[in-house]
């Protein structure tokens, strides 16, 4: 009897591996929904930007139905060249809990090493955008985001772009170089110009940052609501959540936010670009 078991064990061992394998390709990573691709700037001379696309579940080019398109900005972390990284920090999110909440297209760009999405000191928190010229990395994405309107049926009027730490700088950049494209924002632990909130009126904005954080300071994000509201943004369109204790990595306690993903859905321009 003891020496059965080895030999029931290695016969049953090519079914288990076989098992293992159907269930492994049943059920791949959500992060693996989105595709690879590599833009050439018709802008930047030379330009190049990898990116991730994901393209909703069920899309038909040939059916009247339209879609939201999200743009994500990634953090200094995940700077690099493999295409992969940008997804570290919200790729899940956004190929699970954002497609639950409504089907949208998704661009991720992945800036490169020793590039920033906005050109300035993240410790300073605020900037000047009038001193500091939109980046190449910032204007590629951009022109992603456009070809991908031109390209797919996308609501025009549902353009949002969200991101994180350097990201998160990167976003309030996007909007106030272009407030006549993105309908919400979603800033997470950046800095932008208050300056220039007047410009931002019309756009559903939703921001979050931790009172501790040592990498980017608090201050950038309280400056930006202060000036929107002094601008007469009401709460409907901004909202801001601060996390008493919490450090840099406020991002997880944002994505968690109950109806954050809803809210961003429906916002919407009254004139499209």
């Amino acid at each position: 009897m003891r020496s059965s078991l080895p030999v029931n064990i290695a016969a049953l061992l090519p079914a288990i591996l076989l098992m293992s394998t159907v269930v492994t390709a049943a059920d791949p990573s959500p992060v693996d929904r989105f595709e690879a691709r590599v833009h050439d700037s018709g802008a930047v001379a030379g330009g190049k930007l990898n990116y991730r696309f994901l393209i909703p579940t069920g899309y038909d080019a040939k059916a009247p139905a339209t879609y939201p398109l999200v743009l994500f900005l990634h953090g200094a972390g995940e700077r690099g060249t493999d295409n992969a990284a940008q997804l570290k920090w919200g790729g899940q999110q956004l190929a699970t809990d954002l497609q639950k909440a409504g089907k949208c297209f998704v661009i991720a760009p992945q800036c490169p090493p020793g590039k920033q999405w906005v050109n300035t000191p993240w410790a300073k928190g605020s900037y000047s955008s009038d001193k500091v010229a939109i980046s190449d990395e910032l204007k590629m994405a951009i022109e992603v985001v456009e070809k991908a309107v031109g390209d797919y049926k996308i609501d025009k009027s549902r353009l949002y772009v969200m991101g994180l730490s350097m990201g998160g700088f990167g976003t309030w950049d996007a909007i106030v170089r272009r407030p006549d494209l993105f309908a919400a924002a979603v800033p997470i632990c950046g800095g932008g110009d208050p300056s220039k909130a007047a410009n931002l009126k019309g756009i559903g904005i939703w921001t979050f940052h931790g009172d501790a954080d040592t990498a980017v300071p608090t201050a950038g994000t309280r400056e930006m609501v202060a000036a929107l509201r002094k601008a007469g943004v009401t709460q409907q369109t901004l909202k801001y959540n601060e996390y008493p204790g919490v450090g840099h990595n406020c991002w997880s306690k944002a994505w968690e936010t109950k109806g954050l993903w809803e809210w961003m859905l429906a916002s919407k321009k009254s004139s499209s670009p």
